[in-house]
């Protein structure tokens, strides 16, 4: 099973916070809650049909199914472990502190 890329993954999670079905406009864009959700090219609405995580519900409407539904929840914060730093000195401590 292909993995889902970031704008994949971005564009189910923005369609399932606006209810999870929305309608193809005449420029290829979906409009779900009466908001275009820009930022998506056409293209990643097609793969995401054609990986089985949207479905077609009629003329020019489509939306989330189950497999969808699960990769629209957002992936936890990467954090890098090298990335956290301490701008304070280590302090020493005197003999014969434990």
């Amino acid at each position: 099973m292909p993995k889902v890329t970031d704008p994949q993954q971005s564009a189910l999670v923005k369609l399932k916070a606006h209810g999870g079905e929305g309608v193809l406009d005449k420029h290829g864009k979906i409009v779900a809650s009466g908001v275009r959700l820009l930022g998506f090219d056409p293209v990643t609405w097609l793969r995401l049909l054609t990986t089985g995580h949207l479905e077609v519900r009629g003329d020019l409407r489509v939306g989330l199914t189950l497999k969808g539904e699960a990769a629209a929840i957002a992936p936890p914060a990467k954090i890098n472990p090298h990335g956290i730093h301490s701008r304070r000195e280590p302090v020493p401590t005197h003999p014969g502190a434990e």
